[in-house]
């Protein structure tokens, strides 16, 4: 194949992907188109609620979309895990999904930023133990206590 032919013959052939700096063939539009749906439906279901309202402010719909996400952030699925306190070890559990989104829901909301609290659960990657150190975790329950 002499240089600069290759499979665009038919269609518009680009070089270098308008978008991601990609190389773009004929599959490579179909692929890119592909990768962007999954970006707006991913970004779609993270906008389920406003990160910027105070939990206490949130409809039901956010409030159920908030707490979903902090079930899929904890495994996604009922599992255990050993957590070790004070007092010794003991096991937490996650349940199934709908009876811990009601539960999450039923929790009483801080006028606290939703944002905060969203901090506080992503930086404790997944885990069930109540452990809240991390500066994400403080920052959150300062508020929640009011201080």
């Amino acid at each position: 194949m002499a240089q600069g032919q290759g499979r665009c013959k038919r269609k518009p052939c680009f070089t270098r992907g308008p978008w991601l700096g990609s190389d773009r063939t004929e599959n490579g539009g179909a692929i890119m188109r592909w990768i962007l749906a999954c970006c707006l439906a991913l970004s779609s279901a993270c906008a389920a609620w406003d990160s910027g309202k105070n939990l206490d402010a949130l409809d039901d719909q956010e409030l159920e979309a908030l707490c979903a996400h902090f079930y899929d952030l904890a495994g996604g699925e009922p599992r255990d895990e050993t957590c070790t306190g004070v007092n010794g070890d003991v096991v937490v559990s996650l349940g199934d999904r709908e009876d811990e989104i009601a539960a999450c829901k039923a929790q009483s909301r801080p006028a606290c930023a939703t944002h905060l609290l969203e901090a506080c659960v992503e930086s404790r990657n997944g885990s069930l133990c109540d452990q809240p150190d991390s500066e994400a975790c403080r920052t959150y329950v300062d508020c929640a206590l009011g201080s």
